[in-house]
């Protein structure tokens, strides 16, 4: 064999050596960005999956953020109604006929004192309890010694009771609200059809 022959014969051995390792490695390489681009497919749908259940918690968040304020904007109106509800009641008391508002004040007289001496105190703007009115309480009602204290309160109508130890708030206000607290629940009820 020839020399040529022989560097033929090493360069054709290269050179299918050659195309073995290239198609080897090429396998290899088709091998490693196949299992890449699986690898990426799972890591894309994981991700997708992840923002998808993350965009629905957002959302879930948002909508019961939503509702909520919804629901404050509501109770917000209802107790808004309710107080206008009351303030109308006061209303009412204070446009009471005089018959009616003597007969108010004298069943509240008889149904809240306690010894029969207590002191009156009433609004600035009082015209029907007067020294007068008491004088005919007491002589309408033995045993009764109520008076009308100098001082003067600030609210719309109805009294102040004292005694020595204690008051007893007759109010418009106070009525209003002991009416208030003791109903307000079934008056949600008839108004909004709900409890409150």
């Amino acid at each position: 064999m020839a020399l040529e022959d022989i560097l033929n014969l090493i360069k054709e051995e290269a050179e299918s050596e050659g195309s073995k390792i290239v198609s080897k490695a090429e396998a290899e390489a088709e091998g490693i960005i196949s299992s890449a681009r699986e690898e990426a497919d799972r890591e894309e749908k994981r991700l997708m999956e992840h923002f998808r259940n993350r965009a629905e918690k957002e959302q879930e968040r948002i909508l019961d953020n939503t509702k909520l304020e919804i629901k404050k904007m509501i109770l917000k109106e209802k107790r808004s109604l309710l107080d206008r509800l009351y303030k109308d009641a006061i209303d009412k008391f204070k446009s009471l006929s005089r018959e009616d508002y003597i007969s108010l004040v004298k069943k509240l007289l008889l149904e809240n004192t306690s010894n029969k001496k207590e002191e009156l105190i009433v609004s600035r703007q009082e015209k029907i309890i007067t020294p007068a009115f008491i004088d005919s309480f007491n002589k309408e009602n033995k045993g009764y010694d109520l008076s009308l204290s100098n001082e003067k309160g600030d609210f719309e109508g109805g009294f102040l009771l004292r005694a020595e130890k204690q008051q007893v708030d007759c109010t418009f206000q106070a009525l209003i609200a002991l009416i208030r607290e003791e109903h307000e629940v079934e008056l949600s009820r008839i108004y909004f059809g709900e409890e409150k």
